[in-house]
């Protein structure tokens, strides 16, 4: 990953000078944003701005004359910072629009700061055609205050609080999204037709209101293509709801919901206290209505505890961890586990719900009930190498709070009775969640001697 070190807030001018030319050959120019303001690219003031980057990348124009001008972008462009750190930029006038391939790589997330002060959303990441692919990415900032209401030519309003996908190819790494807002789906994110991949990320209380028709997504609102998330963590996002009264207008997928076409793979992430007002407190997968949609998904050594779903008490087997609705594909679940999730709808199904959900073995369900039940047979371990517990006698994970337990987000920690413990199986595994491994600290295969008969790694996304 390109980013400045932590610890330097000043280049050499040499250096400075070398990073501004073109790299033979690369046809990528590297763009150095070297103050905090936020203007509407007034030329030759002497500094870079991180909007007059934008638009330096955009149009392959130079934001001035002067020295310390935004460099004229090229066909593939890196904007990078050059800030005291830690530093915050205040977005005043609204949403920054990419348009050409791009890297926006900064120093990391605890170091760098964009606030959107509920003017609008940050980042508007566009692929104009198919038929000319782009490909965008972000590394190391933090994106907060974001509201997702405006469109962007005609598309996407009331969606993406903080940014709006619109196909591309986009990977997202160390970014926090932190306290954004959209009225009805993907407070954090809302894509649509993109290749997206999510590694090393933090979401956390960002809020879907539901105002209008679709209210879902209390992170990510997936509207087709393919997602990916990787050793990433959702705290407390919520899929909210109206108050009319109707199941149908309540919010769905508390961190994430994903419908139409596409594929979900999640590897190694922690979903935690995320609330929808309808189904799946952390993720709902397919969608409500007539339509059934094709959204083949996979979990696995990830751990769902304290998500709720149902927040209203309307509804029925509404899956406090995972909701699987009218799906054409399977969700696979391996390694993984669900357990201390709360439903409060009438038919309760606290940690999973849907017929659509498999297993792959070795998955901990603290309480099986409602419309997965047929799949996850109670015992200790099951004829699946499941552990699964019922209404009558839950199995209790043992996880510990939410905290910073190493690596570069924060995990669910196994206390040391926990039956988690050397049950798992992840072949070709060789770390947990914050990326622990190796025979002298952390290892994905915790002891040779487990009764598990397969590796004996712990199950869920934090090894012991």
């Amino acid at each position: 990953m390109l980013a400045t070190s932590p610890r330097c807030c000043i280049v050499p001018a040499a250096v400075l000078l070398a990073a501004l030319l073109l790299t033979p050959g690369s046809l990528a120019a590297v763009i150095i944003v070297v103050n905090t303001a936020d203007d509407l690219g007034a030329a030759d003031d002497g500094f870079c701005s991180l909007r007059e980057a934008v638009d330096a990348a955009n149009d392959d124009l130079a934001s001035g004359s002067l020295a310390g001008e935004c460099v004229a972008g090229t066909l593939s462009d890196e904007i990078r910072f050059t800030l005291p750190v830690p530093s915050t930029i205040y977005l005043n006038y609204g949403q920054l629009v990419l348009t050409g391939d791009t890297t926006i790589a900064g120093p990391g997330s605890a170091l760098l700061r964009i606030e959107a002060l509920g003017f609008g959303r940050h980042f508007v990441l566009w692929q104009e055609s198919a038929l000319v692919p782009r490909t965008f990415a972000l590394q190391g900032l933090e994106l907060t205050g974001g509201w997702g209401v405006s469109d962007y030519q005609g598309y996407g309003a009331w969606d993406g609080g903080a940014l709006l996908l619109n196909q591309g190819t986009v990977t997202l790494t160390d970014v926090v999204f932190a306290d954004n807002l959209a009225p009805d789906a993907g407070a954090a994110i809302y894509e649509a037709g993109s290749t997206l991949t999510i590694e090393r990320c933090v979401f956390r209380h960002n809020l879907v209101t539901n105002m209008y028709l679709i209210g879902a997504g209390g992170a990510i609102a997936a509207n087709g293509g393919d997602l990916v998330i990787r050793d990433s963590t959702f705290e407390a996002n919520e899929a909210q709801g109206d108050d009319l009264g109707y199941w149908f207008h309540d919010g769905h997928g508390g961190a994430l919901a994903a419908w139409a076409w596409g594929s979900v793979a999640i590897e190694r992430s922690t979903f935690v206290a995320n609330r929808a007002r309808g189904f799946g407190g952390a993720i709902a997968i397919g969608y409500y209505g007539a339509i059934n949609y094709d959204v083949p998904t996979t979990i696995t050594s990830s751990t769902f505890t304290l998500n709720e779903a149902d927040t209203d008490g309307d509804g029925d087997d509404d899956g406090g961890g995972l909701k699987v609705f009218d799906n054409l594909s399977d969700t696979t679940l391996s390694n993984s586990l669900l357990a201390g999730n709360l439903d409060h709808a009438a038919t309760t199904a606290p940690d999973l719900a849907g017929a659509d959900i498999v297993t792959a073995g070795h998955n901990l369900i603290g309480i099986r009930h409602g419309s997965a039940s047929a799949t996850f047979p109670v015992g200790q371990p099951n004829g699946n190498g499941d552990l699964v517990g019922n209404v009558g006698a839950p199995l209790d994970a043992r996880l510990l709070p939410l905290a910073a337990n190493g690596g570069p987000t924060t995990t669910a920690a196994l206390d040391a009775a926990s039956p988690a413990i050397d049950q798992g199986s992840c072949p070709g595994e060789v770390a947990d969640q914050r990326g622990y491994f190796g025979p002298t600290t952390h290892t994905r295969v915790a002891d040779a001697a487990a009764t598990n008969a397969d590796d004996g790694c712990d199950i869920g996304a934090y090894e012991a």
